[in-house]
């Protein structure tokens, strides 16, 4: 199977909490305190990819001797790809594995590769089809022109515009006679069998291809990259010049940025994060994923003359299941299917605990350490800092509680999560179960029914109110005359399948469990990576 797994084992964790909190004691700065001369700073090697990049001498390397020559730097999307292409090659033959600083931002640039021609290979989202003012591509096309209008206002240098045109320029012809006409199913079927990176991206299976065939293998080589690295024995550090060219800085303070080994644990975390998201979304279909913007948005007004009062919350669940039922559903049509998709559950959940030991560790170097105290001592009030120290520990306990384990990775039977707002609220969790047991759907989770409040009704919401003739509103009486107002909570949901959420999160037996669990969620340290997604089924 070509599924990664990544490693994992108590031992070496409880290993690098150790040297963790040794880096602590020391107070290992991460912030240099006088001027690093840029040999100091950086290689030769880091030189020449800053440099092919942003422009500036090069340093070749020919059967007749080492030379200097004058690079421009990269200033289309064309320059872009020679560069990343050698730094690929480079990467393969081992040429920076005795040059840390080189091989880091070589291995910072290499994630950029999977993006060539992105936008251009997924038109089909980024453009209006049939005339239709498509939700999605207005929101598509606005995220894409923003960007755009900020690399010209805050990198205006050739390098960052050019690197914007490597993921929106076509860089090849693709096989359909116009710039709106979808592949045809002979070739949509070649491309889900052996994916090409001409393949065109256009519906939720083809993007889910584009992640694991493209996105995956890049970031996992690039964690496993990471992972050799030590950035105690020999620092590292980021030159902004990659961000701004040649400019001139006041210091060299300014410009070098020291990264030690909190830093290298922190992109490990998010490297683990992100492999662990790709794996997880693709045990489920998105059919219809980007379609449903459109048709959630046709309920609100967008894109047509709707009438938005009437598009409640239980409307936008409503019309995800009537018209895009197979969305978010379980990928397990056959044995085969549902065996291998529960192997990329299986891995998304192991990414996603070494993902957390990592920023655990991470933690632990800056717990107590330098990087912290000058701050509070020079720029906070210390009345106001101290209690981050616990708001970080509380929330580091919900996040192996979370996992199913303490801090030592010890399994906990019953793992609990504590309110940090409301004394004494608190909800159980089997997050194991969700990767082992999966739902048939995703979209079981989205509420039955939404009452709104609910005249004489008990619990939440419950408020006596009169209803006008006009549907969704009520009245009060001033002075003996009806008075209108539009009925905000109408439609809000009410009722869910509570036995659903009861298997991964036990005790939850009423519809009145899950408003209090997603609360606790959101409001609890530690949590909210599952207490905000959840809102969306909830809300």
């Amino acid at each position: 199977s070509d599924i990664p797994m990544p490693e994992t084992s108590s031992k070496k964790f409880k290993e690098a909490v150790k040297r963790a909190r040794k880096m602590a004691k020391r107070k290992v700065a991460s912030q240099p305190k006088e001027d690093v001369p840029e040999e100091k700073a950086t290689s030769e090697l880091f030189r020449n990819i800053r440099n092919s990049f942003i422009g500036g001498e090069v340093q070749l390397q020919g059967k007749e001797g080492d030379k200097v020559v004058e690079r421009p730097g990269a200033k289309s999307a064309e320059d872009i790809h020679e560069l990343l292409t050698q730094i690929q090659k480079n990467l393969k033959s081992g040429v920076y594995k005795d040059d840390q600083k080189a091989l880091f931002l070589a291995n910072q640039l290499s994630l950029a590769i999977p993006f060539r021609g992105f936008v251009f290979r997924a038109r089909d989202i980024f453009d209006t089809r049939d005339g239709d003012a498509k939700a999605a591509h207005a929101f598509a096309v606005t995220m894409l022109r923003t960007i755009a209008s900020g690399i010209i206002t805050y990198l205006p240098t050739d390098q960052w515009p050019a690197m914007f045109q490597y993921s929106v320029e076509p860089f090849y012809v693709p096989k359909t006679s116009g710039w709106r006409d979808k592949p045809s199913q002979e070739d949509r079927k070649s491309c889900l069998e052996k994916w090409r990176s001409d393949c065109d991206i256009y519906d939720g299976a083809t993007f889910q291809a584009w992640l694991v065939k493209e996105v995956m293998p890049v970031v996992s080589d690039a964690r496993t990259r990471m992972y050799s690295m030590d950035f105690e024995k020999e620092p590292v550090y980021w030159d902004n010049q990659i961000l701004y060219g040649s400019a001139n800085f006041t210091s060299s303070r300014d410009r070098f940025l020291k990264l030690g080994e909190a830093e290298r644990y922190a992109m490990l975390s998010a490297y683990d994060v992100t492999l662990s998201s790709i794996l997880g979304i693709n045990a489920f279909r998105l059919d219809g994923f980007f379609e449903a913007f459109d048709s959630v948005a046709k309920e609100y007004g967008y894109s047509a003359a709707f009438n938005t009062f009437n598009a409640t919350s239980m409307k936008r669940f409503n019309v995800v299941r009537k018209k895009h039922k197979n969305l978010f559903k379980f990928k397990g049509d056959t044995a085969k299917q549902r065996t291998e998709s529960l192997v990329y559950l299986k891995s998304s959940y192991a990414y996603l605990k070494v993902a957390m030991q990592n920023a655990y560790v991470s933690w632990q170097i800056l717990d107590n350490g330098e990087h912290d105290n000058g701050l509070q001592q020079n720029l906070f009030d210390p009345r106001a800092v101290a209690p981050f120290s616990r708001i970080i520990g509380t929330g580091m306990q919900n996040s192996f509680a979370i996992l199913g384990t303490n801090m030592d990775l010890e399994t906990v039977s019953n793992p609990e999560v504590v309110s940090a707002v409301v004394n004494g609220e608190k909800v159980s969790i089997n997050l194991a179960k969700f990767f082992e047991e999966p739902p048939n759907s995703l979209q079981d989770f989205m509420p039955l029914r939404g009452e709104g409040r609910v005249a004489g009704a008990r619990g939440p919401g419950a408020l006596p109110q009169k209803k006008a003739d006009r549907k969704g509103f009520l009245y009060v009486n001033i002075d003996g005359k009806k008075v209108e107002y539009r009925d905000y909570f109408r439609g809000s949901p009410t009722h869910w399948n509570y036995s659903v959420y009861d298997k991964y999160f036990p005790g939850t037996k009423t519809s009145d469990g899950v408003r209090q669990l997603n609360r606790v969620l959101s409001q609890s340290w530690g949590t909210f990576f599952l207490g905000i997604p959840l809102s969306f089924v909830v809300l």
